[in-house]
């Protein structure tokens, strides 16, 4: 997302006669970034991250680590 809103400032800045497509396309990219940034505090809340060191909690390390051993 951060790429696409990068080129489309470089894009608006380019080709100022599209600047109304490109600064919609812009627009939606900020606010799908806020989406995903409130869906992140969401999961590591529900997932009981500690927010101070982003340790992953046990059950969710044991988890990953069986899936990695099971992998073929």
């Amino acid at each position: 997302m951060r790429q696409l809103h990068a080129y489309q400032q470089s894009c608006r800045e380019q080709n100022p006669q599209l600047q109304d497509a490109h600064e919609r396309i812009a627009a939606a990219v900020e606010e799908a970034h806020v989406i995903m940034e409130t869906c992140l505090e969401d999961v590591l809340a529900i997932e009981q991250w500690d927010r101070n060191t982003l340790i992953m909690p046990q059950a969710l390390r044991q988890r990953r680590d069986e899936l990695i051993d099971n992998q073929p």
